[in-house]
């Protein structure tokens, strides 16, 4: 199971796309706080973020996730 958080639509489709044909079961956040429900709702053996996201850096963004879950 992999959480993507990816804000650019046509990468979460191309993401998602070639992911999911590869046999993995995805769930595409393109924000912060959609990503926190959605660890809240189920585990995740992954999380792929990007790097240039609006307000902070990816690695600010999982920086937090790992403190808040």
């Amino acid at each position: 199971k992999l959480l993507i958080l990816e804000d650019d639509p046509g990468s979460q489709d191309i993401l998602l796309e070639n992911l999911q044909h590869r046999g993995f079961d995805v769930e595409v956040c393109g924000r912060l706080e959609d990503a926190f429900m959605a660890l809240a709702q189920r585990p995740f053996d992954a999380v792929l973020c990007d790097i240039r996201l609006p307000g902070c850096s990816g690695m600010e963004h999982v920086e937090r996730l790992c403190r808040e879950i």
